[in-house]
C-alpha cells in the first residue's frame, strides 16, 4: 500500500502465478558451463557504464561497477552460466546487498560484444508493480575510441516469426513477434488460455542467436532469454515477486523452439 486503498501488486487471472510453477519445469535447464572459470572481463556499455567481472571458479564471481551503475556490487556471489553456442554465454547472478536486483549478462567472446540486462523489483508501497528492466549492449574490453561502444544490432529478421516455446512438454507457448517493439504469447499447455502482448528489447549476437527481454504487463515478472534458432534451444532466467508470500522469484530455465507445424497436443 502507499497510504491509499490501491493495491500495489497485480496478478494475471487464470492461474496461480509464477510461484506455482512446478519444480520439474524450473529444473529443466541444460548442463551448466564452467568454461568462464578464471576469466576476467571489463564490459564497456553504450550507456557509459564500465563493469568488471571476475569469474573466480565455475560457481562464484565478483562483479563491480568501475563507472556508473546502480550502486550495488556482487562480491563473491554464486552465478549460473550456460554456453548457448561456442563462445556465447548466458550468465545470471543476484546481489547480496539487494535481493530485489538481478542481472543477466550475455558474453559473446567470439566478437567481443556483450548485452547486460538488469531487473529490479519495486519496493513495498511503491506506485508501480512491474519489474524495472534495462537492457543495454556494448563491448568486451576497452575500445580504441569511445565512439566504438555500440550495442549489438536489433535482429531485423526476428520480426514476423511465429514459433512454439516448449518447457519440458509441461508448458507450451505460441509466440509471435509482431514488430520491433511488441511480441505476443498464448499458453497452449500448462495454463491454457492465458495470453498477453509484451513490449520487448532484443539484440543479435550471431546469426540466429538473439537476446530478448521483457517485463510482464500483468504482474511482477521479467524474462531474459537467449534464443538460438540454429540449435532450437533457449536458455534464460525469470525474475519476479510473489506478493502473497512476499517472496522473490528467481529461476533459471531452459526450453526448446518448435515449428508450429511440428507441434502436437498430447
Amino acid at each position: 500500500m502507499n497510504g491509499t486503498d490501491k493495491q500495489q501488486w497485480l496478478r494475471r487471472e487464470g492461474y496461480g502465478g509464477p510461484g506455482s510453477f512446478p519444480e520439474e519445469v524450473m529444473g529443466f535447464v541444460r548442463e551448466r558451463s564452467e568454461a568462464l572459470a578464471g576469466q576476467e572481463h571489463s564490459l564497456y556499455l553504450s550507456d557509459g557504464r564500465v563493469l568488471h567481472y571476475a569469474f573466480k571458479d565455475g560457481e562464484v564471481l565478483t562483479a563491480k561497477a568501475l563507472k556508473g551503475g546502480h550502486g550495488f556490487d556482487a562480491e563473491d556471489v554464486k552465478y549460473k552460466a550456460f554456453e548457448s553456442t561456442s563462445g556465447i554465454f548466458f550468465v545470471n547472478h543476484a546481489y547480496p546487498g539487494n535481493e530485489r536486483l538481478n542481472t543477466s549478462v550475455i558474453l559473446d567472446l567470439n566478437r567481443n560484444q556483450v548485452v547486460v540486462v538488469d531487473c529490479e523489483i519495486p519496493e513495498e508501497g511503491a506506485d508501480d508493480y512491474r519489474v524495472r528492466k534495462n537492457q543495454v549492449g556494448g563491448c568486451i574490453g576497452e575500445p580504441v575510441t569511445p565512439g566504438e561502444i555500440i550495442s549489438p544490432p536489433f535482429p531485423s529478421d526476428l520480426v514476423g516469426k511465429r514459433f512454439i516455446v516448449n518447457y519440458a512438454s509441461i508448458y507450451t507457448y505460441d509466440t509471435v513477434i509482431f514488430s520491433e517493439r511488441l511480441l505476443a504469447w498464448h499458453c497452449l499447455k500448462g495454463n491454457p488460455g492465458i495470453a498477453d502482448i509484451e513490449e520487448y528489447s532484443a539484440n543479435q549476437l550471431a546469426p540466429g542467436v538473439f537476446v530478448l527481454s521483457w517485463s510482464e504487463q500483468a504482474e511482477t515478472l521479467s524474462a531474459v532469454m537467449l534464443w538460438n534458432f540454429s540449435t532450437g534451444e533457449i536458455n534464460g532466467n525469470m525474475f519476479g515477486y510473489e506478493p502473497e508470500q512476499q517472496k522473490v522469484l528467481d529461476f533459471t530455465l531452459g526450453s526448446e523452439i518448435l515449428d508450429p507445424g511440428d507441434f502436437r497436443m498430447d
